[in-house]
C-alpha cells in the first residue's frame, strides 16, 4: 500500500506520493517514511494541545498536516519538526523573542525575507503564518542539510550556535529529547 500525504495549501489541496522522486529539489532523493500518516497525526494534535489547548482542533490538525507535508517534500522527520517547533515557539506562530525572532520557526525578519523569497511566498505570508513559517523552517533545514551533510550539524546551525559550540550541541540534544516522543517502528 502506497503512502500518501495529503494537505490542504493556500488556494489548493495536493496529494504527494512518498515515492515520489524530488528530482525538483535533488536528483535522485527519493521519500520514504516508515511512519504511518494517520498515527503521526494523532501524536502531533496530542503534543500540540500540551502547549496549547486552547487551540481549536482543526488548527492543531491543521499544523500537524503542514509539519507532515513540508517534512516529506524536503525529507526531514515530522517528529525532529516537532521537537524544533516545541522547542523553538511551543507552537506559537505569534511568538517574539528579545532577539526580534518570530513565527512558529523563529526567524529573523531578514532571513525570513530572504527564505520567503526563495520558496515565492514573501508576499503572500507573514512571518507569523504558522503556514509559511513551516515551510520556510523545512526549506532551510533542507538547505543546511545540503550544506552540511547531515541533519545534526543542520539543527546547530539553525540554532545559530554553530556547529563546533557546546550551544549548539544543547540545542540538537534538546530538539531530539522531543524526538523520542516518536512511536517506534514495527
Amino acid at each position: 500500500m502506497r503512502k500518501t500525504a495529503i494537505c490542504s495549501c493556500l488556494l489548493l489541496s495536493c496529494s504527494l506520493p512518498f515515492s515520489m522522486n524530488k528530482s525538483f529539489l535533488e536528483p535522485g532523493v527519493t521519500i520514504s517514511y516508515n511512519e504511518d500518516r494517520d498515527t503521526f497525526l494523532v501524536q502531533a494534535s496530542k503534543i500540540i494541545n500540551k502547549y496549547h489547548k486552547d487551540y481549536p482542533s482543526e488548527r492543531k490538525d491543521s499544523i500537524a498536516n503542514y509539519i507532515w507535508y513540508y517534512g516529506s517534500i524536503y525529507d526531514i522527520d515530522p517528529y525532529l519538526l516537532l521537537g524544533l517547533f516545541a522547542l523553538e515557539s511551543g507552537f506559537d506562530s505569534s511568538v517574539v523573542s528579545s532577539r526580534n525572532a518570530q513565527g512558529i520557526g523563529q526567524f529573523l525578519p531578514g532571513t525570513w525575507k530572504w527564505i520567503a523569497g526563495e520558496i515565492g511566498i514573501l508576499d503572500s505570508l507573514h512571518i507569523t503564518s504558522y503556514k509559511g513559517g513551516i515551510h520556510a523552517t523545512c526549506y532551510y533545514l533542507y538547505n543546511l542539510r545540503r550544506e552540511t551533510g547531515d541533519i545534526d550539524k543542520a539543527l546547530k546551525l539553525y540554532s545559530g550556535w554553530g556547529v563546533t559550540t557546546e550551544g549548539g550541541e544543547k540545542y540538537k540534544r534538546t530538539v531530539y529529547r522531543y524526538v523520542r516522543l516518536k512511536p517506534s517502528s514495527p
